[in-house]
């Protein structure tokens, strides 16, 4: 049977009448006592009479839990302490945010499965309030998560996170919090950006939500000196290193080196910068030219006159027709007008 008396003085101070003690304590009165047991004898019972006591699991609340699933020990003292009563599970926890109540039948229950008996005492009200532990994710977390994203995954930028739109009241449970950004592998506009936030939590994905942002981007990129026309062959006076806060990310230089001698394929401005697809490698080799067509072995080089059968930039690989043997081989552009094949079995390359 379960102990459920409410109500008394003692009962809300954790202590009841024990019977058993009373009339031990009544044995050994100083009138009776020499006439009834020894000092050691009384001691005895008097331990006796604690075993008999029966365990109380005290239950008040609310109260916050930490774990994904309640256990007694979460949400009760036991007195004594068992490890084996804190143990006993209690259903799911609620949502971080949310809560839900556990009621006093719900423990009784629970007790009954694990086999507990008359020597178990619950002192609780008829239902408990139990939430859980959590923290709220803010809007600055997730703009610095962004701005770091973007600062580790676009090399040579400082990113700046102009607006920021996510989801409000989120929250989630305690632990040790991570913010993973994933953006599209083809981003370009920065004015108007929407990218999944994982929240990681001690390791583990506890949820993902879209933000949308707004970013721009300060870089040193290669800009036009000056006006330069479509067909332009770039000079190193024609080009110069600018600061840029960019709205739109590309594949921009950040050589000049890398832009010099190539064509332009369209007009720029001054200050414009130029993205890798304006340029164009110029043609060294055009179809029909006559080109010194250089045969290259282990230990000698033996050239010849030879004409292009299509055009390309240095280190395209185009068809060539040897004019003394009337052959056509693969060769590659080195310089203007100039093409070098590899004789079969040298350098692992064949003709």
């Amino acid at each position: 049977m379960w102990n459920t008396e409410h109500g008394t003085r003692n009962r809300e101070e954790g202590k009841e009448p024990d019977s058993l003690a009373i009339w031990l304590i009544s044995l050994f009165r100083p009138t009776f006592a020499p006439l009834r047991l020894g000092l050691k004898s009384f001691l005895l019972l008097l331990a006796m009479c604690h075993s008999l006591q029966a365990q109380a699991i005290r239950i008040s609340g609310p109260v916050e839990v930490v774990s994904e699933e309640v256990t007694l020990g979460d949400i009760a003292r036991i007195e004594p302490h068992s490890d084996r009563l804190a143990e006993i599970p209690l259903g799911q926890a609620p949502y971080a945010g949310h809560y839900r109540w556990i009621s006093r039948s719900e423990v009784e229950e629970a007790l009954r499965k694990w086999g507990g008996g008359s020597k178990l005492r619950l002192l609780m009200e008829d239902k408990l309030l139990v939430r859980r532990q959590s923290q709220r994710v803010t809007a600055a977390q997730l703009e610095e998560a962004v701005r770091r994203h973007f600062e580790e995954h676009q090399s040579g930028g400082v990113f700046t996170v102009e607006r920021i739109e996510a989801p409000s009241g989120l929250v989630v449970p305690s632990g040790f919090l991570e913010i993973e950004i994933v953006a599209p592998a083809n981003l370009g506009l920065l004015s108007n950006v929407s990218l999944k936030a994982n929240l990681m939590l001690d390791g583990r994905l506890q949820r993902s939500v879209w933000v949308r942002t707004a970013l721009s981007a300060h870089q040193s990129v290669v800009v036009a000196a000056r006006d330069l026309p479509r067909g332009h062959r770039i000079q190193s006076q024609d080009v110069q290193l600018a600061q840029l806060r960019l709205k739109r990310l590309g594949s921009y230089f950040s050589q000049a080196e890398a832009v010099i001698g190539t064509v332009l394929g369209r007009s720029l401005s001054a200050r414009q910068p130029i993205p890798a697809q304006f340029v164009k490698r110029p043609l060294a080799v055009k179809r029909g030219d006559f080109v010194t067509l250089m045969a290259r072995g282990a230990s000698f080089v033996v050239s010849t006159t030879g004409k292009a059968k299509g055009s390309g930039a240095v280190g395209d690989r185009i068809a060539v027709e040897n004019l003394n043997s009337k052959k056509v081989v693969r060769a590659v552009i080195t310089a203007d007008k100039q093409v070098e094949v590899h004789l079969p079995g040298q350098n692992g390359v064949e003709q």
